[in-house]
């Protein structure tokens, strides 16, 4: 299965479904599911307090995304963070036999805006913008070349509990790309999924769904398939692929995940048309520290290998480039995340 698929997974749960679960807690050896109210009193802030009111409105609602109890916090609801990728070979690029080198930096910021329409349905409006900065070195070159592609995307998400075990969720993000390419050009490009989430049982549940993608280079659609399992407190194995983890959380403030991580290293460029796009084919390895600063507030830090990836050149004879092998390198990843939960 392509990995282009899960990348928009991810970005629907970024826009879609990060909002406060339900939590169970625990009577004795028997789960009971019961509703978690935000503590009003501890936001001392406007942010802290609207927080506090979403967080309440959903743990009262119908709508679940939990039935097991665990240390680790819920996924974000806006992020802002840092990235940096050090040299990375492009082997048999521009002709067989030759190869260049780039480094990549990158800004980009996500949220999303929960609006509970009932009980049981919800609607999300998302956001997306990142800045990309490359230096490329080659010994064509008499000098290193710079240039930089940015994006951004504004999302809708929509979330129905089904019945007590099953929901369906889908999204539409329309993306802008732009470079500064010698011949750049900026192009639309739009994403879409519709998914089910089955619970088995308390601690295991189980996505299906399809997505599709569509630009003036590329269009196709892919199955998915995913699974998250909760062992204890402190321990849970995440199946959202391609970035399988591994999650240890000895307390409700802070955590550590082992494994992959949406990566921002993947690229398609399309010479003749002077396009470059952000490409979801890839997916780094690594090991994530989080820590809460404050309430709803938590720092990350990531670093491992970036490279478990491809990067795909348009010569304009073909819909879609070869891909050339990339070597491994070194990143670090910096970011400031909302995660429901305490109010502060």
């Amino acid at each position: 299965m392509s990995d282009k698929l899960i990348c928009a997974v991810a970005l629907f749960f970024v826009i879609t479904v990060h909002m406060p679960p339900v939590l169970a807690q625990t009577d004795g050896d028997v789960l009971v599911t019961e509703t978690i109210v935000a503590n009003e009193s501890s936001a001392d802030t406007a942010l802290g307090r609207y927080i506090a009111d979403k967080a309440r409105a959903f743990s009262e609602s119908d709508i679940e995304f939990s039935r097991s109890r665990g240390n680790a916090p819920f996924l974000p609801v806006a992020y802002v963070g840092t990235s940096y990728y050090d040299d990375a070979t492009v082997r048999e690029f521009p002709t067989p036999g030759s190869s260049v080198r780039y480094q990549e930096s990158t800004v980009s910021v996500a949220g999303g805006l929960p609006v509970l329409l009932n009980q049981t349905d919800t609607l999300v409006l998302g956001f997306y913008a990142s800045h990309s900065e490359f230096t490329v070195d080659a010994p064509y070159l008499s000098s290193a070349e710079e240039f930089r592609v940015d994006a951004a995307a504004v999302g809708v998400g929509y979330l129905t509990q089904w019945s007590e075990d099953w929901q369906l969720m889908g999204f539409l993000l329309p993306f802008y790309n732009d470079n500064t390419l010698e011949n750049g050009a900026s192009y639309w490009q739009t994403m879409g999924g519709i998914f089910t989430r089955y619970t088995a049982s308390n601690d295991l549940w189980w996505m299906f769904g399809a997505f599709a993608s569509t630009s003036p280079f590329d269009k196709y659609w892919l199955p998915y398939v995913g699974v998250s399992y909760t062992i204890d407190e402190e321990w849970t194995i995440s199946g959202i692929m391609p970035w399988p983890q591994v999650i240890y959380a000895p307390s409700p403030d802070w955590f550590v995940a082992v494994g992959g991580m949406i990566s921002g290293s993947g690229w398609a460029i399309d010479a003749q048309q002077g396009a470059a796009s952000r490409d979801i084919n890839a997916f780094d390895l690594g090991v994530d520290f989080s820590r809460r600063i404050k309430g709803s507030l938590w720092a990350s830090i990531s670093a491992g290998v970036g490279g478990l990836r491809a990067l795909q050149f348009d010569d304009g004879s073909e819909v879609e480039g070869p891909s050339f092998d990339v070597s491994r390198s070194p990143f670090i990843r910096l970011n400031l995340a909302i995660r429901p939960g305490e109010a502060f």
